[in-house]
């Protein structure tokens, strides 16, 4: 019997920790088939900062399906939340930016990937990019 209900607290124990994982943005994985999808972005420089010295800076993005990194079947958009947060700036993998501002990327898989079905078909993820506003 106190092993019954040791094993009974532990389930609930889990589950619990699985849902609050996943209230809390993290990433819980999970023991079937079906696919997720995270992004991550980085610098191309120590420092993502525009000034004389550092005209342009490029942001490299990394998908991830089920924790495998890819590139197959993936679509990217890129935008300028600054600016302008419905215009897409580019559908390239990584970007270059001449001016500070918050963009974000958003990424889709298109590959064997059904919102119905699996745990998740899309991503996105936002970087900053500090600097001086040069005048044109």
């Amino acid at each position: 019997m106190l092993r019954q209900l040791l094993l009974c607290f532990l389930f609930f124990y889990a589950v619990g920790l699985n849902n609050s994982l996943l209230a809390n943005g993290g990433t819980a994985q999970a023991a079937d088939t079906r696919k997720y999808i995270t992004v991550s972005l980085f610098a191309s420089t120590p420092e993502a900062f525009l000034d004389c010295n550092n005209t342009s800076v490029m942001i490299r993005s990394y998908v991830r399906v089920n924790d495998m990194y890819t590139e197959e079947g993936i679509t990217y958009e890129w935008r300028n939340t600054i600016k302008d947060f419905f215009k897409v700036i580019s559908t390239e993998k990584d970007l270059v930016v001449t001016e500070p501002g918050r963009y974000t990327l958003s990424v889709r898989n298109t590959k064997d990937c059904s919102p119905l079905t699996d745990l998740s078909c899309s991503a996105s993820s936002e970087f900053v990019v500090e600097g001086i506003n040069f005048p044109n």
